[in-house]
């Protein structure tokens, strides 16, 4: 096997110098092109909310439970994860526009589905914005991670002119 040639080696030397700064660059900053980095998911809170309706309907008293669901409607159908649709016992229907099943792709709404000493529990939360902000956050990833590329070519080829010429 021949040896390898100073050309050679100092072209490889400066291409594993590149190669292994550009995995760090991008170890540190691919975690900023991820929706979990900016926590946009509510789910917990709705389904923490149809929990805590649950329990009163079947602890409470009816008119505690009316004010609870009233209030519950009134402070999450205005958000930017929006109470959409709610069926619960003892209380009617809740629909609010967009219908989810028409309307929505099914990664754009949340369903919350709990059943209960006989009872079922149902509430549908609308997620746009969520999805929305996953696209463009995908999107900037794609675009952050082609600069990369093309600047790791692009000092892979002056390496390469600069020892060869």
């Amino acid at each position: 096997m021949p040896l390898e040639s100073r050309i050679g080696k100092t072209l490889s030397e400066r291409t594993t110098k590149i190669v292994i700064i550009l995995v760090l660059v991008m170890l540190f900053i691919l975690p900023v092109f991820q929706v979990d980095t900016y926590d946009l998911d509510s789910s917990t809170i709705h389904e923490s909310g149809i929990a805590l309706l649950k329990n009163i309907y079947f602890r409470g008293s009816q008119a505690t439970y009316e004010t609870a669901v009233d209030k519950y409607i009134s402070e999450t159908k205005d958000l930017d994860f929006s109470l959409i649709y709610l069926k619960i016992p003892g209380y009617p229907v809740f629909k609010q526009a967009p219908d989810y099943e028409t309307e929505l792709r099914l990664d754009e709404f949340t369903y919350i589905y709990v059943e209960a000493g006989g009872e079922v529990f149902e509430a549908c939360f609308e997620q746009k914005m969520y999805t929305r902000m996953e696209g463009i956050i995908n999107i900037g990833r794609t675009i952050f991670v082609c600069i990369v590329l093309s600047v790791g070519s692009i000092f892979f080829s002056r390496d390469a002119d600069k020892l060869v010429l």
